[in-house]
């Protein structure tokens, strides 16, 4: 009975792992980012000293090393879930379609306050596309930027704690256009001319620019 528990245990570890790394690697279409990395390390060595201690208890055929396998995938577990929540804030997601998004920002403008953000979808891979969302009044504006470029997957960004690490959004004597600034937390930065109407961001070249937008 012992031998067969700790083979499935065995099993259920290996086959865990492969899981939370296609997580964390968007079932593989993703390269390793630092963030992922940092969970990957202890989630590594947690099923490795999980499997050895389990097969002790499999080949000894002891209850006592066996409860001693539990703990041991437990704690390894618990370490990371740690990083997990350390390096991303959130347990990794089962949809194939990544969606991040910053936390809403807030301007006055003439018409009332403005609620804006920006979302990154699937930022790990060729496919990514980043999103600017106004929502002014009752009106929802899906407005498409191109933060990186074309054909690659998005390098040189961290997650957001506020609206402003992602992008600052202004208004203009124009209702319906919107100057938005890249925030820090994109390497490079850019601003973007955004109209409302036409639902399109164009960026600005330079200051001059982004100054003849207002």
């Amino acid at each position: 009975m012992i031998r067969k528990l700790s083979l499935a245990l065995i099993i259920l570890i290996f086959a865990t792992s492969i899981v939370y790394v296609g997580l964390l690697t968007n079932w593989f279409r993703y390269g390793v980012s630092l963030e992922a990395l940092f969970v990957i390390i202890p989630l590594t060595l947690g099923t490795l000293l999980s499997a050895i201690v389990t097969t002790i208890a499999y080949w000894k055929r002891s209850t006592l090393n066996f409860v001693i396998a539990i703990v041991a995938t437990v704690t390894a577990a618990g370490f990371t879930f740690a990083a997990q929540r350390e390096a991303f804030g959130v347990f990794p997601s089962f949809y194939t379609n990544d969606i991040q998004k910053c936390p809403i920002g807030r301007i006055p403008t003439s018409q009332g306050e403005v609620e804006y953000w920006i979302e990154l979808e699937n930022p790990f891979a060729n496919s990514h596309r980043e999103y600017l969302f106004v929502h002014r009044k009752t009106d929802v504006y899906r407005i498409q930027i191109q933060i990186f470029d074309s054909g690659f997957h998005a390098v040189g960004y961290t997650s957001a704690n506020n609206a402003t690490d992602w992008g600052e959004l202004t208004a203009t004597s124009d209702s319906n256009i919107f100057l938005l600034k890249l925030g820090p937390s994109f390497i490079p930065g850019g601003r973007f001319k955004i109209n409302l109407v036409s639902q399109q961001a164009t960026r600005a070249q330079s200051t001059t620019d982004s100054n003849s937008i207002r």
